[in-house]
């Protein structure tokens, strides 16, 4: 079995609250965001020096209407790579009390000098959704093992 199909991911789950205000009513617009590296299927992409990485992004709509995820922006603030600053986007539709899950890739840089060890990765970013009541935005950060 190929030593990769061994390797566990680790993440580490935060909730945010973010409120948004209606009219006549403040309602409160509620997420739980979390962020993995998925790992490398053998379907890594390489483009301009950049390789694909594979993420997927886990929401609960704590909430009582529909929020749809349309982008994320992220940066790795400490890690083996960096990312380019181009957004993935989506259109993510996540009823109230459910959990919604997306896959993505983003295009990243390998640092100088890399081990062979699996690497803790630091990210921060933002979403973004639309709701019935207009859109907003919640900040991310999060720490999680290469897989």
């Amino acid at each position: 079995m190929h030593a990769a199909a061994h390797r566990f991911i680790v993440a580490v789950p935060m909730m945010i609250i973010l409120g948004c205000a209606t009219p006549g009513k403040p309602a409160v617009m509620k997420a739980d965001l979390r962020i993995e590296q998925l790992p490398d299927a053998g379907f890594a992409v390489e483009d301009k020096g950049a390789v694909s990485i594979a993420y997927q992004m886990s929401v609960r709509n704590q909430s009582t209407a529909v929020i749809t995820l349309r982008k994320i922006e992220m940066r790795i603030s400490r890690g083996p790579y960096t990312l380019r600053k181009e957004p993935a986007t989506m259109n993510e539709a996540i009823e109230p009390g459910a959990v919604g899950s997306v896959t993505f890739t983003m295009w990243s840089y390998p640092q100088a000098q890399r081990s062979s060890a699996r690497e803790m990765v630091w990210v921060n970013g933002i979403a973004y959704f639309d709701s019935e009541t207009g859109s907003f935005t919640i900040p991310f950060t999060q720490s999680f093992r290469e897989p």
